[in-house]
């Protein structure tokens, strides 16, 4: 099983599953955030938990979670819209960036998927934030 970067929401929300697993978002984080940062945009990375973990700490998400306690940091929606937007059309209009993706259309199906649920997210009010499992 890979790693997977998929969406959060509160209150819950069961009408925006979110229909991929994000493996390739996860796979691709790190270039991403690269082009992001480069561009001047939001991050993928920026709407997850980016805590510093302790240098002595060797273990998994959940003893993370019980010695620093649970991330409860969330975000609107329409924040991460715009920025999974600008993202694409980096992708789809930036050669350089196109090329820097390994998976640059599997990458823009995952973007839009989040674009997707967040928009329900958004119409009703929630919440989110991103995990990686």
């Amino acid at each position: 099983m890979s790693l997977g970067i998929f969406p959060v929401f509160r209150p819950k929300m069961p009408a925006a599953q979110f229909r991929v697993l994000g493996e390739v978002l996860a796979a691709e984080c790190m270039t991403l955030h690269e082009i992001a940062e480069a561009n001047g945009i939001p991050s993928i990375t920026s709407f997850g938990d980016n805590r510093d973990v302790p240098k002595d700490f060797d273990g998994g998400p959940d003893e993370l979670d019980e010695r620093i306690g649970p991330f409860d940091d969330w975000f609107d929606a329409a924040d991460g819209i715009n920025a999974f937007e600008a993202m694409i059309e980096l992708i789809q209009t930036n050669p350089y960036e196109t090329q820097a993706i390994d998976e640059p259309d599997n990458v823009v199906k995952e973007l839009e998927e989040l674009i997707r649920v967040l928009t329900i997210a958004e119409k009703r009010g929630a919440k989110f934030h991103l995990e990686m499992r």
